[in-house]
């Protein structure tokens, strides 16, 4: 999700009950790639379109 307020207002709202870590959206398929194996992570959230 690009920077603003429906970003942060889902952000604050994940954070209340799981572990999260805000992206860059500009990065590549291979840096989600990365991120995604380092941190383990089980979802990722983006926006619609």
């Amino acid at each position: 999700m690009p920077n603003g307020p429906l970003m942060a207002t889902s952000f604050i709202t994940f954070t209340a009950c799981t572990t999260t870590a805000p992206l860059n959206p500009s990065y590549r398929v291979d840096e989600y790639d990365f991120y995604m194996r380092d941190l383990g992570a089980q979802a990722l959230v983006v926006e619609r379109g």
